[in-house]
C-alpha cells in the first residue's frame, strides 16, 4: 500500500475561515461607499419648500409716500435660516437685495416661520411692476431660487375719527337733557340720550335738568299708551312731532321751568295738555290734533306765546292766570269746536282768533286786540274783563258772529279805559 507523507496532505479545512473573514469585510466595505455615495451625492430638492407670498400695502390710505410697503408673508413649509437667505426685491426696475446682515424685522431672531412677516417701507404705486426672488442656500452648499407669488394690494382709507358732537347748538342729533339751562347742547355738560330713550314716549329728566326732543328725534309713535315728558325743572323743548292714536300728550314741566312746543305736530286720540308749574310756555306753529278730548295749555301763572300758527281739531283752551297771552299776529283757530281763554292780560295785536264754536276771552287788565279777527262760526263771542281792567285797546278789531246782528259782548259794562270802537261791528 501506497502511503502518502503528512506534510504533503493538502491543508483544506484551515483555508475556509479565512475566506468568509475575507468576504465579508469587502461586503460591508462596499455598503459603506454606497451609503457614503448616496449621502455625498445626495442633490437639493428640485424647488424650496416653503409657501411664500407677498401684498402691496399702505397705511395712510393713499399710495406714494413712505407710508407704502412690500409684505412677505410665511404661509407654510419649512422655516427659512436667515444665514440661508437672500431676498431680491424689484420695484419699477429697481432692484434691492437683503441678505443675512440687512434682512432684519422677522428675520431678527434667526429665523422667518410659518404666520411671520416681513416688510420693507418703500413709496409705491398703484400699478407697480414688482418682482420678488428669494434665493435659499441648503447644507449641501447648492442655492435655489424661488420667485415669490403677489397675493393683494391694498390700501383702504384710513378710519374717520369720530366727531365730537356739535356744541352750542340746539339740535345735536339726538335728545339730551339740559343741565345748564339755555336749552342748548353742550358737550361734555349736559347728558345725551340715546333715541330709544324718549321714543317710547316716557321721559322724566333728572332733578334740575331740562328735557329738550330736538327735530332729529324724529316721530314719537306710542300705539296704546299716554306720551308723557317731564322737565326736571329746567327747559322743556318738544320739536318732534308726537303721535298716541289712542290715549293722551303730556307734555309737563312740573317746576316751573319754560315749556316750548316749536314746529311740530301733536296727535292723540284723546287729550293734548302741555303744563307749566309757574314757567313761560310758548307755542309756535303747532297742529294740536285731540280727536276726543280738548287741546290745554295751562302755564301755571306763566306767560303763554303764540307765534305763528296754533291749530287743533277740538276745543282749545289757553289758561296763563295771571300770566300774560302775547299772540302777537299770530292765528289761534279751533276747527270743530270753540276757544277759551283766561289771562292776566291779552297782547294780541293783528292776531286771528278763529272757532267753529264759542269765542270766550276772560282778561283781569289789559286787552290789546288791535286790528284783530274774532271769529265764530256758529256760536257768541264774549270778552269778559273785571273792573279792575286799565286799558282795552280794540281799535280796527273785525268780529264775526252769526248771532245778535254781528255784535259781540264785553262784560260788565264798565269799559273805562276803552280806546277807540270797532268801525264795522266789534266789541261792544
Amino acid at each position: 500500500m501506497r502511503r502518502t507523507h503528512p506534510r504533503l496532505r493538502p491543508a483544506e479545512d484551515g483555508a475556509s475561515p479565512v475566506v468568509g473573514e475575507i468576504l465579508l469585510l469587502g461586503i460591508v466595505l462596499a455598503l459603506a461607499g454606497l451609503v457614503a455615495l448616496s449621502i455625498l451625492g445626495k442633490e437639493p430638492p428640485s424647488s424650496l419648500q416653503s409657501d411664500l407670498s407677498y401684498d402691496l400695502l399702505c397705511t395712510d390710505g393713499s399710495w406714494g409716500d413712505a407710508n407704502d410697503a412690500v409684505v412677505l408673508r410665511h404661509g407654510g413649509g419649512e422655516t427659512l435660516e436667515r444665514d440661508r437667505v437672500r431676498l431680491l426685491l424689484e420695484v419699477d426696475g429697481t432692484r434691492t437685495e437683503f441678505d443675512r446682515e440687512t434682512l432684519g424685522g422677522a428675520f431678527q431672531d434667526g429665523a422667518f416661520s410659518i404666520g411671520e412677516t416681513w416688510a420693507h417701507a418703500t413709496p409705491l404705486d398703484p400699478a407697480a411692476v414688482v418682482h420678488v426672488e428669494l434665493a435659499y442656500r441648503h447644507a449641501q452648499g447648492a442655492e435655489q431660487l424661488k420667485t415669490v407669488v403677489e397675493g393683494q394690494r391694498s390700501c383702504p382709507p384710513l378710519p374717520v375719527p369720530p366727531v365730537p358732537p356739535p356744541s352750542g347748538v340746539f339740535d345735536p342729533g339726538f335728545p339730551y337733557e339740559d343741565v345748564d339751562g339755555d336749552c342748548l347742547y353742550q358737550d361734555g355738560v349736559d347728558v345725551a340720550l340715546d333715541p330709544a330713550d324718549v321714543l317710547d314716549g316716557v321721559h322724566h329728566a333728572a332733578a334740575g335738568n331740562g328735557l329738550v326732543l330736538p327735530p332729529s328725534v324724529g316721530l314719537v309713535d306710542v300705539p296704546s299708551s299716554d306720551i308723557d315728558f317731564h322737565s326736571g325743572g329746567g327747559c322743556l323743548v318738544i320739536a318732534t312731532p308726537l303721535r298716541t292714536p289712542n290715549e293722551h300728550v303730556n307734555a309737563l314741566d312740573s317746576n316751573g321751568g319754560p315749556l316750548r312746543v316749536v314746529d311740530t305736530s301733536l296727535a292723540a286720540g284723546k287729550s293734548v295738555v302741555l303744563r307749566s308749574d309757574g314757567g313761560d310756555v310758548t307755542l309756535e306753529n303747532v297742529d294740536a290734533n285731540a280727536v276726543n278730548e280738548h287741546l290745554t295749555v295751562d302755564s301755571g301763572g306763566g306767560d303763554v306765546t303764540v307765534v305763528g300758527t296754533l291749530a287743533a281739531q277740538k276745543h282749545v283752551t289757553l289758561d296763563a292766570g295771571a300770566g300774560t297771552l302775547v299772540a302777537d299776529g299770530a292765528t289761534i283757530r279751533s276747527i270743530n269746536e270753540g276757544i277759551t281763554v283766561d289771562a292776566g292780560e291779552v297782547v294780541a295785536p293783528d292776531a286771528v282768533f278763529h272757532g267753529q264754536k264759542q269765542l270766550r276771552m276772560t282778561v283781569a287788565g289789559d286787552v290789546d286786540l288791535r286790528r284783530t279777527e274774532l271769529r265764530s262760526d256758529s256760536e257768541t263771542i264774549t270778552l269778559d274783563k273785571t273792573l279792575d281792567a286799565n286799558l282795552l285797546q280794540i281799535q280796527d278789531a273785525e268780529v264775526f258772529e252769526p248771532n245778535d246782528n254781528d255784535r259781540a259782548d264785553v262784560r260788565p259794562d264798565h269799559t273805562q279805559g276803552v280806546v277807540g270802537v270797532p268801525a264795522v261791528g266789534g266789541l261792544e
